[in-house]
């Protein structure tokens, strides 16, 4: 096996050898430029290497196109710089948002309440509900009741209260105790008229504190009969230490014509 070695200026040499079973092999020098060896510790300084189209390592970073293979290793990626679209398992450490939206729905056909059953009260404390709607009978009030195992909260036990202003700026206020908590107030039946509010809504929960049990409040914007505008805020609490795990809303009589809502979580 012969060998081609190369002494140093000063000391030293560099031999250039092949393998001991080797092809037909060729190293073309390039037209200009340095070809540089290991140093000591097995490093090689490269400017730069393209592989294959559109690819470059160099200047402190990789560029390319497309990246295929396992993304195991692509860490520490700032946020700010990931742009597009994930369709799934895209959380940080303890969820990526704690509020989460579960369900919505559009409809044009009358309904008698809207309930909303065996919600999971384990991963999420509380519950805000956004809706607008309007009543098939003129001036329908709008009320709620907590549920539990498909059955509504009826017991004389919602403490509630609110305070309102007109459109012309005059104040109001009320308060009860029922079988079912006032959310919203009379409201007109043309498409124009009708509820809008949002709700917040606490169930109490097994191993929940007592303190904590089956409360809520809504903020409401509606529009009467005769078509007056009317803001109000309502606070209420099922005065009971039940555990419930949904709800219901429902029109003082007859039923809601046609509605728009979004069910929201919040973790726990």
């Amino acid at each position: 096996m012969s060998k081609i070695r190369l002494h140093g200026s000063s000391s030293g040499y560099t031999e250039i050898a092949p393998v001991a079973a080797s092809g037909n092999n060729t190293l073309t020098l390039p037209n200009d430029g340095t070809i540089i060896s290991q140093d000591s510790n097995g490093a090689v300084g490269v400017t730069s290497i393209t592989v294959g189209t559109g690819v470059t390592i160099g200047d402190g970073r990789v560029t390319c196109s497309t990246v295929h293979g396992s993304a195991a290793s692509l860490t520490s990626i700032p946020a700010a710089n990931i742009v597009g679209v994930c369709t799934a398992g895209f959380e940080r450490t303890g969820g990526f948002s704690d509020f989460v939206k579960l369900q919505a729905a559009t409809g044009t056909s009358a309904v008698s309440d809207l309930t909303f059953d065996t919600l999971d009260v384990t991963t999420y404390r509380t519950f805000k509900f956004v809706f607008s709607g309007y009543p098939v009978t003129d001036g329908a009030e709008l009320f709620f009741r907590f549920r539990a195992s498909g059955a509504d909260k009826s017991v004389s036990a919602y403490n509630w209260g609110n305070l309102g202003v007109s459109g012309a700026g005059s104040m109001y206020d009320n308060a009860s105790e029922e079988t079912k908590a006032m959310i919203c107030y009379n409201a007109g039946n043309n498409n124009y008229e009708g509820w809008r509010f949002e709700a917040t809504i606490i169930p109490h929960v097994s191993g929940d504190p007592t303190y904590q049990n089956n409360f809520g409040f809504s903020s409401c914007a509606r529009y009467t009969s005769s078509n007056s505008f009317r803001g109000e805020d309502f606070w209420f609490k099922y005065h009971q230490s039940d555990t419930t795990d949904g709800f219901k809303i429902y029109p003082s009589s007859g039923n809601i014509a046609a509605y728009s809502y979004t069910l929201y979580g919040l973790k726990r």
